[in-house]
This record gives C-alpha cells, sequence and structure tokens, in this order.
C-alpha cells in the first residue's frame, strides 16, 4: 500500500514530498529517463524547503527542496531533491539524485549517486559517483566508479576502482583490491593497488605500488601549459609538465609507459621491466632503484596506438 505525506514548509507554494514504500512496492525513482531525471532536480533544487527527519522501518523515497536526514533502517532509500545532508545506517541500496550532496553512510547494499559537489564518508557494497568536485573517503565491498570535476578517493576498494575527471588525487590511504583505471588532466596517485593498473592523463605522477603491471600514458594537450619552476627535493623536474609522466613509487611488475617525457625519480622501485615509449631521453635520477628499462622513441604515434601494437605483439 502506497503512503504519501506532504509537508509544506513556511511557504505554502514549497512542498517536501515524503513517500514510503512496503516492502513489495515500487522500485527506485532513478529507473526513470536521464531526461525526466534532470528537469525534476532543476525544479525541486529550486525550491528552499528544507525536510530534516529521520527513517527507521519500510523503504523509504523522498522528492522534495533541500533534505536533511539521518537513517537507521535495513531497507532501501531513494532520495530526489536539492543539497542534502545525510548520516546514518541503511541495509539496503540508497539511490540520490541532487544538487550538492554530504553523506556519512553505512550502505548494506549498493550506492547510486548524481549530484553537484559530493563528499562521502562512509561505505557501500558497490558505489557509482557522478557529479561535480567529488571527494570519496569511504570503502567498498565491490567495485568503485567515479566520474566528475577534481576528484579526491581514499579508502578500501573491495573490486576495482575506475575514476574519470579533471584533476585525480588518489591518497596514500587508498587501497584497491583489483584492477584501478584513471584518466583526467593531472592524475597524482600516491595509493596501492593490487591488479592492474592503467592511467592516462596530460600529466601524471606515480608515487605509489603497483603490485601488477602497469599501463600509462601521459600525453600533452594541446593549447595546454603547466610549469614547475626548480626542482623538489625528490628530483621533481622544473619546466613544462605537459605530457610529463613522474614515477616515485614502486613497480612491483614493471609494464608499458607512454610519454611525451619520463622522469624516475629519488624514491622509485622498478623491480620489474619497463617499456618506454617517450620523445625525450629517460631523466632518470640516481637515487632511483630500476631494473631492466628498455626505451623507444614515439616517432610521433598516440600511446594507445603503441599500447594496441605493443599487445598484439
Amino acid at each position: 500500500m502506497l503512503e504519501m505525506e506532504s509537508n509544506v514548509g513556511e511557504r505554502p507554494d514549497r512542498v517536501c514530498t515524503v513517500i514510503e514504500f512496503g516492502d513489495n512496492g515500487m522500485k527506485t525513482l532513478l529507473n526513470k529517463s536521464t531526461s525526466v531525471v534532470a528537469l525534476s532536480v532543476v525544479a525541486l533544487a529550486t525550491s528552499a524547503c528544507t525536510m530534516s527527519a529521520s527513517a527507521d522501518s519500510n523503504n523509504t523515497s523522498m522528492m522534495g527542496g533541500n533534505i536533511d536526514m539521518t537513517f537507521d533502517q535495513d531497507n532501501d532509500v531513494s532520495l530526489m531533491g536539492g543539497n542534502m545532508d545525510l548520516d546514518g545506517r541503511v541495509g539496503g541500496d540508497v539511490s540520490l539524485i541532487g544538487g550538492d550532496i554530504e553523506a556519512h553512510l553505512d550502505i548494506g547494499g549498493d550506492l547510486s549517486l548524481v549530484g553537484g559537489d559530493v563528499e562521502f564518508r562512509g561505505s557501500a557494497g558497490e558505489a557509482s559517483i557522478a557529479g561535480g568536485d567529488i571527494n570519496w573517503n569511504g570503502n567498498t565491498d565491490r567495485d568503485l566508479s567515479v566520474a566528475g570535476g577534481d576528484i579526491e578517493v581514499t579508502g578500501r576498494i573491495g573490486g576495482e576502482l575506475s575514476v574519470a575527471g579533471g584533476d585525480l588525487e588518489l591518497a596514500e590511504s587508498l587501497f584497491v583490491e583489483g584492477d584501478a583505471s584513471f584518466a583526467g588532466g593531472d592524475v597524482e596517485f600516491d595509493g596501492q593497488v593490487n591488479g592492474v593498473l592503467s592511467a592516462a592523463a596530460n600529466q601524471m605522477r606515480i608515487g605509489g605500488i603497483a603490485n601488477g603491471r602497469v599501463e600509462l600514458a601521459a600525453e600533452p594537450s594541446q593549447n595546454s601549459w603547466s610549469w614547475r619552476i626548480g626542482s623538489s627535493d625528490d628530483g621533481g623536474r622544473g619546466g613544462n609538465t605537459n605530457g610529463l609522466l613522474e614515477i616515485s613509487g614502486r613497480l612491483e611488475q614493471g609494464g608499458a609507459v607512454c610519454a611525451h617525457r619520463v622522469a624516475i625519480l629519488r624514491g622509485a622501485d622498478i623491480r620489474g621491466p619497463l617499456h618506454v615509449w617517450s620523445d625525450e631521453e629517460i631523466d632518470i635520477d640516481s637515487r632511483a632503484s630500476t631494473g631492466e628499462i628498455i626505451r623507444e622513441d614515439r616517432a610521433g604515434r598516440d600511446c594507445d596506438d603503441i599500447f594496441r601494437d605493443h599487445d598484439r605483439a
């Protein structure tokens, strides 16, 4: 049986609507077309209504303005609204569409989130996040995929990790049990990946630990200028960093690297064979530890084409 309650704020034309479904009720509100969802979010975000509530029983679905909720329930949650401030425990799946979203949630099921600026703390079974600037500090039992603007990721990922955006910061406390793939303008990786690490960027620094093979591409972007003045204490080079790949971490199995320029910095520990395609000679700090390194000239080729030919060989 569907129960609906409308809560009117200070102005009568601004309404938050709460919809609670029983266990055999309707599925999540997010199973709608993208266009309908987008229009709904715009309409709801313009409402000044703020809904403050707690949920502790049946599946919970809400359509409203700004939403402030605390949960302690075993079933699913589906919210569509403006800005959201959420915390608590949800045993089922969580689906969120809104403006800026701050969520401190322990989720027994999966998380699907679309928002503006997003900050998440907590845990989920599997998670998919899309938004503007995103800060993820949480754990998943399975996969995590993130797409947005500037992105920070930390925590333990039990499956695979996929991140695409502008500037990506993968923190030292990040641990990925499976494979990881990163794509962005500027990629900074300081975490640990047990599986294969694949990354593509305009400029990249690999300071973490890759226990599997790596496939790294740093291709310069046209009309993009990035400069680093002087040299850092760890041997980071100055000058134009567009198309620069710096390695200061540990590569257990080596792999394949393609970039305009490659710098192997102090502290780097490359234990497996590393095949490098670059436009310039590799700059290797005398304090780095390296095994077998094979270099070839890029000769104007795209990194994707080079990796494809290399895999066929």
